[in-house]
């Protein structure tokens, strides 16, 4: 049994150099990442750092205590968290996200445009705050609902 997003089977997530492999079973993981050795073993130039990687379990029996994984001769352990994108998801019965740093950042991006343009015209440092910190921090600080999530 495989997880689909929208009816679309969906294996792996990649982006730059973050990959996120997703299994509906620990064999298909383990099988999965048997594969993925394999594959990088033959193409000599990709190598997987082991230390900033992990497993995550998400479902009903996600406590249940799960020997680590295997990816060549490193083991990858199981964690209760992991970070992505600079969005924190956390295990349990169902897959939780955390933006409070996110948010956090935003805050301190605003509180620093104030801190240095206190001399300036409130005018003006509206305009600050709209343009820089809107700009770089709005979109991740919007809260997400199950449109977001397609749920």
């Amino acid at each position: 049994m495989y997880k689909s997003i929208v009816q679309t089977f969906v294996g792996c997530i990649l982006y730059a150099d973050n990959i996120i492999i997703l299994s509906a079973s620990v064999c298909g993981l383990q099988n999965t990442l048997d594969c993925v050795f394999e594959v990088s073993h033959d193409l000599h130039d990709l190598t997987f750092n082991c230390a900033k990687s992990s497993c995550f379990a998400i479902g009903k029996q996600n406590k249940l205590r799960i020997s680590d994984m295997n990816l060549g001769p490193n083991s990858l352990q199981w964690c209760d968290s992991f970070k992505y994108l600079s969005v924190t998801f956390q295990a349990g019965p169902k897959l939780t996200i955390n933006i409070d740093v996110i948010k956090q950042k935003f805050f301190m991006a605003s509180n620093s445009v104030l801190d240095n343009s206190y001399s300036l015209d409130e005018l003006f440092q509206l305009q600050l705050l709209e343009s820089f910190c809107c700009l770089f921090y709005n979109m991740q600080c919007e809260p997400l609902n199950c449109l977001h999530l397609k749920c």
